[in-house]
């Protein structure tokens, strides 16, 4: 998998006003409209980006074999313990991404063993 660069927006340091790094009283008024406009991008793109995750975590559980004794034309996805372990770790990984900066408390985790259970 090719390694992707991490979007410009997500700098925060990408807002420098002078070679020193920070800015002086004069330089403030000028400022805010960029600060203004920094957060607005940055604040659509994480929107973007949660909603897109959220998509990912439910095509996660779509993707899973359905409930109850297996059929012969049921989807056969996850066929060992390394296999749902990975898919455990992706789910959880993403609920707890979506649930923001503190996390889920492990609710993610919790859903993750209980769908695992359920269909394995």
């Amino acid at each position: 998998m090719d390694e992707i660069p991490v979007p410009h927006m997500l700098d925060p340091d990408r807002l420098v006003v002078n070679s020193r790094g920070d800015f002086a009283d004069h330089d403030q008024a000028e400022f805010v409209p960029h600060l203004e406009n920094a957060l607005r991008e940055s604040c659509e793109y994480g929107q973007r980006l949660w909603h897109e995750l959220d998509a990912v975590r439910a095509y996660l559980l779509d993707s899973l074999p359905p409930a109850g004794p297996s059929t012969p034309d049921s989807p056969v996805v996850l066929r060992d313990e390394e296999s749902w372990s990975r898919w455990m770790t992706a789910y959880a990984s993403l609920t707890s991404l979506l649930a923001g900066p503190e996390g889920d408390s492990g609710y993610g985790e919790q859903e993750a063993r209980h769908e695992m259970q359920m269909r394995h």
